[in-house]
């Protein structure tokens, strides 16, 4: 954890001046995006009002006690992903993200004519990053942007470089079982 200026760092980047909300299971801090992007292959979890204050104060937290709580409810997470990913698999579903390719006009981003086929199959990554993560997800959001580099994703997707958003919301959720007004209580 770094402490510059009596002021938290993120330590995922140098540059990143970011606040810090986040907290691995080796004591390193991380803004909101890199804490995101840190969960997808290590054990990383929100920081506790109390506990930010506390490091911002230059105290330590008691970890072990929440290292120990976190571990279990990943554990349980882990254990119900891997179960709705078995389910979700046997039953041929799968998920197709859709791209929005736009252009600039007088600032605004305006949807454009696509140059090719808009939708392509993320099922494999859906499924790596577990049912809970996948559910998290929002369209038009930098999370669900990198979709558009998955293997599957048309060549021009890949070399679009205008604005452009990533629908695949929808499409995660049918692919779980879950309904619209459901699945906002099961994200939760």
């Amino acid at each position: 954890m770094t402490i510059k200026g009596g002021k938290l760092r993120c330590d995922m980047s140098k540059d990143c001046a970011q606040a810090v909300t986040h907290i691995d299971e080796k004591g390193f801090a991380y803004c909101a995006a890199h804490g995101a992007e840190r969960k997808a292959y290590r054990h990383c979890r929100a920081l506790r009002p109390y506990e930010l204050r506390r490091l911002e104060a230059g105290k330590t937290i008691d970890y072990e006690l929440k290292t120990a709580r976190f571990y279990a409810s990943e554990d349980r997470r882990l254990a119900e992903d891997r179960q709705a990913a078995a389910v979700a698999r046997a039953s041929g579903k799968r998920v197709r993200a859709k791209f929005h390719p736009q252009a600039w006009i007088n600032d605004y981003a305006v949807d454009v004519d696509p140059e090719g086929p808009l939708t392509w199959d993320v099922t494999d990554a859906i499924l790596a990053m577990g049912k809970t993560r996948a559910l998290e997800l929002q369209d038009s959001d930098y999370a669900t942007d990198v979709f558009r580099d998955a293997s599957g994703a048309p060549e021009w997707v890949r070399e679009w470089s205008g604005p452009f958003y990533v629908e695949v919301e929808g499409s995660i959720r049918e692919f779980f079982g879950m309904a619209e007004g459901a699945s906002e209580a099961a994200a939760s």
